[in-house]
């Protein structure tokens, strides 16, 4: 079984008492703590793993350039995602830990991603006939985007406060995301909203283009909204993989210092809300996300008292070394998450162009 720490050897070859090391190079095994009836709660944890092992050399990255601008505040946010999941205490048969709610942190997301689905399920199965809108205008550079995203927030709550003064609330769930065109060098934050009816998402479009009159009208979009469009929602505020216009082909991570524009310039500013007379839910609100982050738990089989700290690609036990999850990177996960590293022309890239293939492991 996979073992964090080695037992160095007597004289007589009996282990010692009091002394480990820690294993430099990990043994692949399949064994692990969770097993048997536990396999859906198992694959979550792999997942986790996974995700975790991937986003290291880019929190590293991102610290370093923080550190570079003298950045302190951007520095200790992205400093915190190290240690995000990095410790698994288990009491009984429950696993708990606690994570860092950073929005640069993939772990962080998917679990916020699949909390405010299940939250807002039901005031959206309440919806009659729901539509989903996207606002767009046109792109900027880095210097502008946190300025611009604040202008495209407040002209949708102006048409907001407009339908509220026709006696036409508004009623649905907005939020707000940016992406990078790697080709020019611009940034593209962008509105999603669901709303209640196709005359609020008309009408919406409609005052969207008098008080944005740049923008261009084939830039936006409505569509009817159904349970795929609530994932879409919530999915991501920063989409760091992206297609390349010249080869639909092959995808491209964003580079480190355009992730660091997009990151801080979203900072602060809450990237979605619930509108008119969509509820908001209990603990929804990004102000309580990690009260609600800190009490993921896992049941398991066999109840215990350990902790398990994070290794290179799995969390271990303290009193006894075992992986807990047997996660083992694919080669190509290996290779994803190595980019930043073998990267020596730009120790800043996040990644090179990748076969859309390469996403398993």
């Amino acid at each position: 079984m996979a073992n964090l720490y080695q037992t160095n050897q007597s004289k007589g070859g009996q282990p010692s008492n009091n002394t480990l090391r820690p294993v430099n190079s990990l043994p692949i095994n399949d064994k692990t703590i969770i097993k048997g009836g536990n396999l859906d709660k198992l694959a979550q944890l792999r997942k986790r793993a996974r995700v975790k092992y991937i986003q290291q050399p880019k929190i590293h990255a991102l610290m370093s350039l923080a550190l570079e601008k003298e950045d302190i505040e951007m520095y200790k946010g992205y400093s915190h995602t190290l240690t995000c999941a990095s410790t698994i205490t288990q009491q009984g048969k429950k696993l708990k830990s606690s994570y860092c709610n950073q929005r640069w942190c993939i772990v962080c997301s998917r679990i916020r991603t699949a909390k405010h689905i299940n939250e807002y399920m039901p005031e959206f199965n309440k919806m009659i006939d729901p539509y989903f809108v996207t606002l767009t205008a046109p792109n900027v550079k880095g210097e502008a985007l946190r300025s611009e995203i604040k202008k495209l927030l407040a002209t949708f709550k102006s048409i907001q406060e407009t339908a509220r003064k026709r006696k036409n609330p508004l009623v649905g769930i907005r939020k707000i995301e940016s992406t990078y065109n790697i080709q020019k060098d611009t940034y593209h934050p962008h509105l999603h909203i669901i709303v209640e009816g196709i005359n609020q998402a008309k009408y919406i479009l409609s005052e969207w283009l008098k008080k944005s009159p740049i923008s261009d009208i084939k830039g936006q979009k409505i569509l009817k909204a159904d349970i795929n469009s609530l994932a879409e929602l919530f999915k991501y505020s920063v989409k760091e993989v992206v297609k390349d216009e010249n080869n639909e082909e092959n995808e491209s991570y964003i580079d480190i210092p355009s992730l660091h524009v997009i990151y801080k310039s979203m900072r602060n500013i809450r990237t979605f809300q619930p509108i008119g007379g969509m509820k908001k839910l209990k603990a929804t609100t990004e102000e309580n996300e990690e009260i609600q982050l800190t009490a993921q738990e896992y049941e398991l089989l066999e109840p215990n008292t350990d902790k398990y700290v994070w290794n290179m690609n799995d969390w271990y036990s303290m009193r006894t070394g075992e992986a807990l999850s047997g996660y083992q990177p694919h080669a190509s996960t290996i290779r994803m998450s190595n980019r930043i590293k073998t990267n020596k022309s730009n120790p800043n890239l996040y990644g090179h162009n990748r076969k859309k293939t390469e996403t398993s492991g």
